[in-house]
């Protein structure tokens, strides 16, 4: 998995979701096409950035995935988009190196449930809202070893929480048509890490080409 970065929001209509990023991006500008090659290495080093490029689709019926290159929690964006669209927004992420896995859901501008974790790092967890009707006494899959009872939360959490919604984050996405805003790509990206710290030379250990 390494990086996920991914929202989801319950609505068919591409064009509103459109109007509505653009305007929240203040990005001015937006195309269709594939998921560009560079959308990778433009994510943002700085986890407190909000995204500057965005791709998105309806990959699922009713279901608008929003691909986008930072970890932002955003917050204030679901909060709007919720509002104004009168519907859920999802916001998944996750990275496997720290075990590191998030999850928030927000209707019609309020924030219902949030569940943060970090197993590979000293993050107080977060675990915000009412639970589902599914959840134990803490979030994610009831662990029992030797007698002792534990809780994970990871990414097949992230999974099972999104399809109490009827959501699959991880649809294929076949034939979909991406509409992608890219903005000022003025922050420093993954893409810069390379360039500065791996010598040109050298392949970098995760690169099989």
């Amino acid at each position: 998995m390494g990086t996920w970065t991914r929202f989801y929001i319950n609505i068919s209509d591409t064009e509103k979701v459109n109007e509505i990023l653009m305007d929240i991006s203040n990005i001015k500008s937006s195309v269709k096409g594939n998921v560009p090659d560079d959308f990778n290495d433009s994510f943002i080093l700085n986890e407190k950035s909000k995204p500057n490029y965005l791709v998105f689709g309806e990959v699922q019926k009713n279901w608008i995935t929003v691909l986008y290159n930072s970890a932002n929690k955003l917050n204030d964006w679901s909060e709007k988009i919720s509002k104004d669209l009168n519907c859920n927004v999802i916001v998944t992420i996750g990275q496997n190196t720290v075990d590191y896995y998030y999850f928030s859901q927000y209707h019609s501008g309020i924030k219902e449930r949030e569940i943060e974790v970090c197993y590979g790092d000293d993050i107080e967890p977060i675990n915000f809202g009412t639970p589902y009707e599914f959840e134990e006494n803490e979030p994610g899959e009831r662990q029992d070893y030797d007698g002792e009872i534990s809780y994970l939360f990871d990414f097949d959490s992230i999974e099972k929480y999104a399809q109490h919604f009827g959501l699959e984050p991880q649809n294929d996405w076949g034939n979909v048509i991406w509409t992608i805003l890219k903005g000022e790509q003025n922050q420093e990206s993954m893409a810069d890490l390379i360039q500065n710290y791996i010598p040109q030379n050298k392949k970098p250990w995760w690169k099989f080409w």
